[in-house]
């Protein structure tokens, strides 16, 4: 959102004419009338304004303000912008020992996704929320988000005990299950799970009218919902994680009630009978062949399968293949992936345990055959992670092709496969306050909010993985990177574009921050300070 527009959708006009009319007087006024038919110099009303119980506030210049619009000793305008608050804050406007105050509505200055302003919650936090995994299956049949507190201190302990309790619903036609979790701990963050019911995972109903079937790939669609409910009455209860087959019929769901809020949607999952096959990443050998290897982490003992491709054009009807295997992986067997057109042999000659020789031949009664446009698997060599003796990252792989007779070799291809200790549902990235407006090309302050990467297990455990993972920002000339990932700094320089945010894992895996933390500058010519802020 631009800043302009969130700016516009947070200051307020306070417009002083009620109030120093009556301090004036009627008479006051009529004097002032005569002053303002007569004289040629704008005058103005002489009011201070302050900005109370806000940690950032500004006051604002609109670019196409007209220049008599506050040239009047009857009234003012002053629109600000509080971007901080902890606090409901207020605007004092002053007239020599004369003074007004007046609270700031609370839907002009919080956000949207922001908590009920009201003795349950602490003003302006906000609740972020991610869904772990979006395709789940019958094998494995859990949903799990994330839910954490965003716009909160993550030093102020005082507020931990007011964290409430989040409650899950998935609604599938007339069906409904719930999970339930605690925010809790120096974050603020929680993993509600639930399980979808196993007729779920069946084929949609046919909805009368409805010409297209739908296709078993396509999934069957769960929309996410929650709540928040205060902990005064107690701690979240185990029996809320109940299963269902009927909706809420009270209304406190749709309106929220004194200890809880309305029930907001988190997104929706796809459900799926049949796991989809493993993603792989190819490295190419040479215009020939192709070799393929899971791009996901394995653990210990886990078969990890390789795949060496041809290309459906490959003149090639005979290849000798060596894998180079470094400590921590073992050679299981290799077969062939259509054993109607290939045959594989091992070589039985000793090139020591870390390599592998295999041999590959079409069988004469397929010469001539091809198959489909593309690149079609071979082989198939299958290996085993033994061990992790050495430190936990990464394990490397060599491959390479030689052509018996010319005895001509493609280029060594060295892949890598990621390990990890236990099954990670997802890497999750935090920020202390979703958004960053860049002060300090006004108060000369460097502006930082603190940053942290945790990991969610398969069992719903929270790691934080902060200081195993690299930072880096885009567009350098505004942000700057730390030698941990614990904060994002902006300097004093302003930027045309959203700062892009990037965490870079431990096993290799990539991350967009970007949207958990939105970058922005401001401008000098357009804001200054708010002056008189209480801290």
């Amino acid at each position: 959102m631009d800043f302009f527009q969130e700016a516009n959708r947070n200051m307020l006009h306070l417009h002083a004419l009620q109030s120093i009319m009556i301090l004036l007087g009627v008479a006051d006024c009529r004097v002032l009338e005569g002053l303002q038919r007569f004289s040629s110099i704008p005058t103005y009303l002489p009011v201070n304004y302050q900005v109370v119980n806000a940690e950032s506030a500004f006051f604002l210049k609109e670019a196409n303000q007209e220049f008599m619009r506050n040239s009047s000793l009857l009234s003012r305008t002053e629109p600000f912008f509080i971007y901080q608050a902890r606090s409901m804050p207020s605007v004092n406007a002053s007239y020599g020992p004369l003074s007004v105050e007046q609270p700031v509505p609370p839907e002009l200055i919080q956000h949207p996704g922001a908590f009920v302003a009201s003795s349950m919650f602490t003003f302006n936090w906000k609740v972020q929320t991610f869904i772990i995994q979006e395709r789940i299956y019958l094998a494995k049949p859990r949903v799990q988000v994330l839910f954490y507190v965003a716009g909160r201190d993550w030093d102020d302990y005082s507020a931990i005990d007011k964290l409430p309790c989040v409650r899950m619903f998935a609604f599938h036609e007339t069906q409904e299950v719930r999970g339930t979790c605690q925010l809790k701990g120096e974050l603020g963050l929680c993993v509600a799970e639930l399980e979808p019911l196993a007729g779920w995972f069946s084929p949609p109903s046919v909805v009368p009218g409805r010409q297209r079937t739908i296709e078993l790939a396509e999934g069957t669609t769960v929309e996410l919902y929650y709540m928040l409910q205060s902990t005064d009455a107690g701690e979240c209860h185990s029996e809320e994680a109940r299963k269902g087959n009927s909706i809420r019929s009270d209304q406190e769901g749709l309106f929220g009630s004194s200890t809880s809020t309305p029930m907001r949607r988190i997104g929706s999952v796809r459900l799926y009978q049949i796991p989809a096959a493993p993603f792989l990443t190819e490295h190419r050998l040479d215009s020939n062949f192709l070799v393929m290897v899971p791009a996901m982490p394995m653990r210990q003992r886990d078969t990890v399968s390789a795949f060496i491709t041809a290309s459906a054009f490959s003149p090639v009807e005979m290849f000798t293949l060596r894998v180079k295997l470094k400590e921590g992986m073992v050679f299981l067997g290799a077969r062939p992936s259509n054993p109607t057109l290939w045959m594989v042999s091992q070589d039985v000659r000793s090139e020591g345990h870390r390599v592998v020789t295999l041999h590959c031949r079409r069988k004469e009664s397929s010469y001539g055959q091809r198959s489909e446009v593309g690149f079609q698997r071979v082989l198939q060599v299958d290996l085993e992670v033994d061990s992790f003796l050495g430190p936990l990252g990464s394990r490397w792989i060599t491959w390479q092709v030689e052509y018996p007779g010319s005895h001509a070799t493609t280029q060594e291809a060295e892949t890598e496969i990621w390990l990890a200790q236990k099954d990670l549902g997802g890497i999750v990235p935090l920020a202390m306050d979703t958004e960053i407006l860049n002060t300090a090309v006004l108060t000369g302050k460097t502006v930082a909010v603190p940053v942290k990467v945790v990991t969610i297990g398969a069992d719903g455990t929270v790691t934080d993985v902060s200081e195993a993972v690299d930072c880096r920002f885009h567009f350098t000339n505004s942000t700057k990177d730390t030698e941990i990932l614990n904060t994002a700094v902006l300097t004093g320089k302003t930027v045309a574009v959203p700062v892009k945010v990037v965490t870079i894992g431990a096993d290799g895996t990539v991350t967009d921050v970007s949207e958990a933390v939105d970058c922005r500058s401001t401008d000098e010519d357009v804001v200054k300070p708010a002056s008189g802020i209480t801290h």
